[in-house]
């Protein structure tokens, strides 16, 4: 889930637009927006991360540490 919507399985593009992060579903081309705190840190990241967390019953995106950057996107 990002916010509180739903994303199913699948490929997705991500495109940060100010402080919100636009998130497409490459098949459908369905866009979500949240909200998103961009933070940088001391070390580029090696690779792409998608770090979640559970808040009942399901996933939560809590991070994206994008690879070969020192870029972490908080959606917390």
């Amino acid at each position: 889930m990002v916010g509180n919507t739903q994303l199913p399985a699948g490929q997705y593009t991500l495109k940060v637009e100010g402080s919100n992060a636009v998130i497409t579903n490459d098949e459908d081309y369905k866009s979500v927006t949240a909200p998103i705190k961009i933070e940088n840190v001391d070390k580029k990241y090696d690779e792409t991360a998608v770090v979640t967390i559970r808040k009942g019953d399901a996933q939560h995106v809590s991070v994206i540490e994008l690879g070969g950057s020192k870029t972490k996107l908080d959606f917390n």
